[in-house]
Formats: structure tokens, sequence, C-alpha cells
């Protein structure tokens, strides 16, 4: 089963586009075949860069292992969802209630 998992920023912490390329290029590196970087959106309040992966939470984990101490980790939300539906399950940080993407 194929799942998207969305590394979100939210206002007023959000990155430099630059910055938000940079991130998603260093991400590519770090994944390898746990997953593929499916681009980026960005808007007034969010941005986010999505990944598809069979397996959302070992995915996090390998980013979360090697990007843990990044200035950018620190304002981070992750929640991921099945490619079939609309319902997010939050990831990070772990007290999260609820995802969404705009």
């Amino acid at each position: 089963m194929s799942y998207q998992l969305v590394l979100q920023w939210r206002q007023p912490k959000l990155p430099s586009f630059d910055e938000l390329l940079e991130i998603e290029e260093a991400l590519i590196e770090v994944i390898g075949q746990g997953g593929d970087v499916d681009g980026h959106d960005v808007g007034a309040s969010e941005c986010n860069i999505f990944i598809e992966t069979e397996n959302p939470e070992a995915c996090f984990e390998k980013v979360r292992a090697r990007f843990d101490t990044a200035p950018w980790f620190a304002d981070l939300y992750v929640g991921y969802r099945r490619m079939d539906s609309d319902v997010f399950t939050p990831v990070w940080p772990e007290s999260m209630p609820s995802f969404s993407v705009s």
C-alpha cells in the first residue's frame, strides 16, 4: 500500500524557497529506497514537502535520525495518509492531535 508522508512548516516559521529546495534535496539523499520525494508546495500559511512511501513511519524515522538537530526540524509538523484517503495520521510532534494540508 502506498502512503503520502507530508513534512510541513507553518506561519510564522516558513523556510525560504531556497531553504525548502535545499531540504528537499537533502531528503532525497537520506530517504534513498525508503520513498520518493514527490515535490513541494508553498502557500501563504504553510510549506509542504510530499514523500510517497510504502512505510511512512520508517521513512520519517530516517528523516528524524538524520535531521533532528537541523534548525528547520524544530519547526516541523509531520503527518501521513493512504494515497486513496484524505484522512491524515499525525506523526510529529508526538503530542499533535491532528494534521491537515491546506
